[in-house]
């Protein structure tokens, strides 16, 4: 868990440094916003192709590989601040982060994939769990503490030591044994490309559990966007009537939440394996609850508590989602089946950034949060209806074939 900590501090610092360059050399709120959306490009495009690097590697050193490689590229960043003038650096810039992304593409599902190589099955939850609070601490404090940095340091400097932090990652996972990844992806006959290509797509459609996941999935990815900045301080201006600090604070306590349920999920976890469908039924009815109500707070203290109460259960149902598609998986499918995920996600969660914005410029911003709760709503129903299958493991399904 150490070297993901480290990983995903690293991918805030290096974001917050080349920022702030692009914003101090261009003063243009739109090119900075380039950022992201290259960023999410090309994880969506990386992971579209991931399944041919996940079919060919092991585990292991696809994950120092692809660590190893976006230290290097952080490394030539310090050289284009050095020599590179105008556009030739945003553009040598934003090739760079759309190639850090689309390793990062590999990185997650592959991460994923090798946890329940790592520990026990009946130990998913509470490694899931630590893996979660571990992240959204990072999330919470990376983002000032890589502010803090680039006032005290000047960004060369933060990529520099950024670049080294990717490096260290690889000497971390030396200590860690991953059972069955040197043959994790080993087949009797070598498929063609178009083959791999769907093989994770395919598995997920022949398996009913994984498929209402990831149609819940897609759901759920469409109501991510109500979180986006430019959404927010509109909400705080219109709805909250308060200062474009209010963001910061709403920000703060949703992520107060995820925290808070990672630690009940790693609490409760006995509980939460055994009743998996029941915590995934109501998780998706809360946070479909609150977010209705948070379109509709009595004060502006009321809905920082309602963004708390939204990211408690937004948790519990991401870390119980991720272990079920880990028990319902196959030993050889784990990594193609993340990387498909994350094709969804991503995808979606860019067609919904598109969409409530127009939504929030025609029927004002309180409709989008009343349109996402109704989608919630939706996901939670789908999980009502297919109840019964979520509780059945690869195995049972193996055995009962």
């Amino acid at each position: 868990m150490s070297n993901q900590s480290i990983a995903s501090a690293g991918d805030i610092f290096y974001l917050v440094s080349i920022i702030s360059v692009v914003y101090e050399r261009t003063s243009s709120v739109f090119l900075v916003s380039l950022i992201p959306f290259i960023n999410t490009i090309s994880q969506f495009l990386g992971g579209l192709f991931a399944p041919l690097i996940l079919e060919k590697g092991k585990l292991r050193s696809i994950l120092a590989s692809a660590s190893i490689g976006k230290g290097l590229l952080l490394l030539t960043l310090p050289v284009l601040l050095l020599t590179a003038i105008g556009s030739s650096f945003l553009i040598w810039a934003l090739t760079i982060v759309g190639l850090i992304a689309i390793l990062d593409s590999w990185i997650t599902p592959a991460r994923n994939a090798s946890l329940p190589r790592i520990v026990p099955r009946h130990s998913l939850v509470r490694a899931n769990s630590l893996m979660s609070v571990s992240d959204q601490t990072i999330q919470l404090a990376g983002w000032p503490a890589g502010a803090l940095f680039i006032v005290l340091f000047p960004p060369g400097a933060v990529l520099i030591g950024t670049s080294l932090t990717f490096m260290i990652v690889p000497l971390l996972l030396l200590g860690v044994r991953i059972e069955g990844s040197d043959a994790s992806f080993q087949t009797s006959s070598v498929p063609s490309m178009a083959e791999t290509l769907q093989s994770g797509w395919k598995y997920v459609w022949k398996h009913r559990p994984l498929r209402t996941m990831f149609i819940v999935d897609g759901i759920t990815s469409l109501t991510g966007a109500i979180w986006i900045a430019a959404l927010l301080y509109v909400y705080v201006a219109n709805v909250l009537q308060e200062s474009l600090s209010w963001w910061g604070y709403i920000n703060a306590s949703f992520f107060a939440g995820l925290m808070i349920g990672g630690m009940l999920c790693f609490r409760f976890e006995k509980a939460l394996q055994a009743k998996a469908r029941y915590f995934l039924i109501g998780s998706s009815f809360c946070v479909a609850g609150f977010t209705f109500w948070f379109a509709f707070p009595a004060s502006s203290a009321s809905a920082l508590l309602i963004s708390l109460l939204i990211g408690i259960p937004t948790q519990v149902q991401e870390v119980t989602q991720i272990s079920l598609i880990q028990s319902h998986t196959e030993e050889k499918q784990p990594a193609k089946v993340f990387s498909a995920r994350d094709v969804i996600l991503t995808s979606f969660f860019g067609l919904s950034s598109l969409m409530v914005g127009g939504l929030a410029e025609t029927a004002g911003v309180r409709s989008v949060f009343i349109v996402a709760s109704l989608l919630l709503a939706i996901s939670g129903l789908m999980y009502i209806q297919n109840r019964r299958i979520l509780s059945v493991s690869a195995e049972e399904q193996k055995l009962s074939a």
